[in-house]
């Protein structure tokens, strides 16, 4: 896929006001727009997921494949299954720390769309309604991805409303049609249903097109000018509810028409499924409704648990403490669920009285459970909120008690003990108490990390670590968050906890307000200073380690391990802020790595070790360096050049091993096995054939050397369920012409 260059800031998107498709259409030919048009109908909203891509795809006949990085509480949620309130609260913490899904679909979808698009230009259409609820947050965020992305293509993009509408999260410069053609006079409401249609018509829709403006793939427009002023009776809703139509159609129908149609597990499921597709405020808009209808106490109560649950995911903590107490005589599990749920919001917004309330409700936990630790957790929290710091710190204490007893594998309630813990710790100026539980958070996700992770993590270890007085060893923190941060392809997917370490607000500000941060801590640093002026050759691009080239130089000192290329690579973002953080992590990449006349470099590569760090050693830099296989590397004041034959031995005589994230491989009776993963990713299924190769890694050594060059080995290698561990040993073994002793005498250039 193309490298689509995007201005990280907020865009304005070109909007027009006019009262109906004739005046757009004018407007468009008058003012040299490309005159083949691709439409996106939310004059009605937004009711299916990712609707606005979806639409134009389909109008392009392109295929779209949105990214899938759900967790194993998110693929239960997606499938309808209720999840324990340990399973909300775990799959919340991932999915926070893997940053904002609907963000990352949403560019996915984008840069998919703009690569598959073909000439001739293309005039991209978003009708809007007047109901900014309506519009769905994925629509939004990606009409400001897509508007970034065709800056730099001959294709257009414009938003169209009928009044002028202020809606969350997208800046529009309005123009009017005051002057363009109007309609003509007399021109006919069209027929139910097909005025009803809550988005562009395509041939899935068994519906008579009579009448609408015909659109490229077969599909068709109801002229929004024709379209009914006022709402429809709920009678008319009713004819969409019928089996023949497809499944957004009828629910959008069962969503406003009369109950007496509606069917709860119907309006439940097809929830899920928009959850699954990316679209959370859809699926809590249909579970409401599916609440709202149902007769039956302990379903409504269910259904209830999945709305906070998704309240909870959108951190909608005021909605979730407004919610009544549970009904008395509802499954005492679901009563239990509905008051950690209502506990958890009220303490998040601060109104402790009714968190107290809450808790003083619950009945007694067995503490073998998850959700004993679950609940000590939010306790913890409100005790902090009130005041009492001890308290809460001794709930913590009594949560690593718990979780190292009896909940061992749940390694995401593991983190936020351990973080809660650190956070406590550091609040009393104990420093090296909070160091050790921030590094038991971290170990967490070891081996299963993002760029965003990696970002977090050196961050907080370089704030600490100033704060301890330790400014030579944050500074390396500095620079590897720095450096990873300049590699990530979607900065916007920062999370709450990082803009927490800076002190900012999480908005659509924060990519740059963190770029502020980091280019002020580290101009600030005494080390810096001695690196200013070092060099006056253009800045180059970082990127990432798949730029990799055999033609490449590696170097490491001092904890800080990139490559140099004279390959030109295209930067992803641009903004005048992040090519100043480029100029000053190079220039002090340049002070730390080598001499001034070292080649100057077009990129820096910046690579991830096993998806734990930036590399900063040679066995990691080698690890980094397998498949394309550089052959030079600089090491302090050495150099060692590599041959194939050098890369061959260093294979043979490193580890292969269990992945570092796997928690349990379960071998199935059949042969086959599941392996589950620490955090984050769904557990994987091996077939018998990837089973026995993975049993045999695992109980015969020897085998490791017999089996290097096996196919199955190498996928099981790329789907991350095996890795390759190169160690000082395995250095030595292989026989690499590098005077390691002189690098083992400075443990900074072997771990950090």
């Amino acid at each position: 896929m193309p490298v689509f260059q995007r201005n990280i800031s907020p865009p304005i998107l070109t909007g027009l006001v006019c009262t109906n498709l004739e005046q757009l259409l004018s407007y468009l030919h008058k003012h040299g727009y490309p005159v083949s048009y691709c439409f996106a109908d939310l004059s009605k909203g937004a009711w299916q997921a990712n609707q606005v891509a979806c639409e134009w795809a389909s109008q392009l006949q392109l295929e779209l494949s949105p990214i899938n990085r759900s967790t194993t509480g998110g693929a239960m949620a997606a499938s309808g299954k209720m999840l324990s309130f340990s399973q909300l609260v775990s799959t919340g913490i991932d999915a926070e720390a893997q940053g904002q899904p609907a963000f990352q679909k949403s560019l996915c979808l984008a840069r998919q769309l703009l690569a598959q698009v073909e000439m001739p230009p293309q005039t991209f259409v978003a009708i809007l309604g007047c109901d900014n609820w309506l519009l769905a947050d994925e629509n939004g965020i990606f009409l400001n991805l897509f508007c970034q992305l065709i800056a730099t293509t001959s294709h257009k993009l414009i938003v169209v409303a009928v009044t002028e509408t202020s809606y969350t999260n997208l800046r529009i410069n309005w123009a009017h049609c005051t002057n363009e053609h109007t309609p003509i006079a007399n021109v006919p409401s069209l027929p139910l249903p097909v005025s009803l249609v809550p988005g562009i018509g395509n041939p899935a829709i068994a519906i008579n097109p009579s009448g609408c403006y015909q659109l490229q793939g077969n599909c068709w427009l109801i002229p929004f000018g024709y379209k009914q002023p006022t709402p429809n009776p709920k009678l008319d809703f009713d004819k969409l509810t019928q089996p023949a139509y497809p499944d957004w159609i009828r629910a959008y129908g069962q969503y406003w028409g009369n109950t007496y149609f509606a069917d709860v597990d119907f309006l439940t499921s097809f929830a899920w499924q928009q959850f699954a597709k990316g679209s959370l405020s859809i699926c809590l808009r249909y579970l409401e409704k599916a609440f709202r209808i149902c007769r039956q106490p302990a379903k409504q109560a269910a259904i209830a648990t999945q709305v906070q649950g998704i309240r909870i995911a959108c951190w909608l903590f005021a909605d979730v403490a407004g919610q009544p107490d549970p009904a008395p005589g509802i499954p005492e599990a679901l009563q239990q669920f509905l008051l950690l749920a209502k506990a958890w919001g009220a303490t998040m917004v601060n109104q402790l009285d009714t968190a107290k309330r809450c808790f003083e409700q619950l009945k007694p936990i067995d503490e073998h459970l998850p959700e004993y630790a679950y609940l000590l957790n939010i306790k913890a929290l409100y005790e902090l909120k009130n005041g009492n710091a001890d308290q809460s710190l001794r709930l913590e204490q009594q949560i690593a008690r718990v979780q190292q007893q009896y909940l061992a594998s749940d390694y995401q309630l593991a983190f936020v003990n351990a973080i809660n813990t650190a956070r406590l710790y550091r609040r009393n100026n104990e420093f090296s108490l909070a160091q050790q539980h921030y590094q038991r958070a971290f170990d967490t996700s070891n081996g299963l990390r993002t760029e965003g992770d990696i970002v977090y993590i050196n961050l907080q270890k370089a704030a600490l670590l100033t704060e301890m007085g330790q400014s030579e060893t944050a500074y390396i923190h500095w620079l590897k968050a720095a450096l990873c941060w300049l590699i990530m392809p979607e900065p916007e997917t920062i999370t709450k906890r990082t803009a927490a370490i800076i002190k900012e607000p999480a908005n659509n500000q924060l990519p740059l307000t963190l770029t502020a941060y980091l280019l002020k801590a580290i101009q600030a640093h005494p080390r810096y200073q001695q690196a200013r002026g070092v060099y006056s050759e253009p800045t180059p691009t970082f990127v990432g380690s798949q730029y990799l080239t055999a033609s490449d130089l590696g170097l490491i000192n001092q904890g800080i391990g990139v490559f140099f290329s004279s390959t030109p690579q295209t930067n992803p973002i641009l903004d005048p802020l992040f090519d100043s953080l480029r100029t000053v992590v190079y220039k002090a990449l340049r002070h730390y790595l080598g001499p001034s006349e070292m080649f100057h470099p077009a990129t820096v590569i910046v690579g991830l070790y096993a998806d734990t760090d930036i590399a900063c050693n040679l066995p990691e830099m080698l690890t980094v360096a397998l498949v394309e296989r550089p052959v030079c590397f600089q090491v302090a004041n050495q150099t060692v050049t590599l041959s194939e034959l050098d890369y061959t031995n260093l294979i043979t005589s490193a580890t292969l091993q269990l992945h570092r994230g796997i928690k349990t491989v379960d071998i199935q009776p059949a042969g086959e096995a599941i392996v589950s993963f620490k955090r984050y990713r769904s557990p994987f299924q091996l077939n018998a054939l990837q089973t026995e190769r993975l049993q045999r890694i695992q109980n015969e050594p020897t085998a490791k050397h017999e089996l290097q060059n096996d196919p199955v080995l190498q996928t099981l290698i790329h789907q991350k369920i095996l890795e390759i561990e190169i160690s000082t040993e395995s250095c030595k073994k292989a026989g690499i012409n590098l005077d390691l002793n002189a690098i083992l005498s400075n443990p900074s250039l072997l771990a950090m």
